[in-house]
């Protein structure tokens, strides 16, 4: 239930006209926060986020404008060759009450996308030359 989630793991918006809800989630171990920042899609800095945004949240809601909703990670120093896992979900509802929490994040299997990209390239080659 998305109620029951703190709010660094969670964050949600609903559309000012539709009421749909959009929400991201995370379980990570890393440091994290979620948060919303008055500016939509424009901010690429984990801090803002991390400290919880900037915006004042509508009673009920936490946005419902054209703000960036989104979760900052502390990854720390990292040295050449090391390597994080972040896990993440954007999840979706009618209402933010009703968004699908996922029990485990998936995480994208990169070679198998690749195969499925070359077989889609395969076949279209096929039925062109056919």
């Amino acid at each position: 239930d998305p109620g029951e989630q703190s709010q660094e793991n969670f964050v949600s918006s609903a559309g000012s006209i539709s009421g749909l809800a959009m929400a991201m989630f995370t379980d990570s171990a890393i440091t994290h926060n979620s948060g919303i920042v008055a500016s939509c899609c424009s901010v690429l800095d984990p801090v803002p986020y991390l400290n919880g945004g900037n915006y004042t949240p509508i009673v009920g809601f936490d946005s419902v404008g054209d703000d960036g909703i989104g979760l900052g990670f502390d990854i720390g120093a990292m040295e050449n060759g090391e390597s994080v896992t972040i896990t993440y979900a954007y999840v979706f509802g009618d209402t933010v009450g009703t968004v699908d929490i996922p029990t485990q994040v998936a995480e994208p299997s990169i070679p198998a996308l690749f195969a499925l990209g070359l077989i889609g390239l395969g076949l279209a080659r096929r039925r062109k030359a056919a």
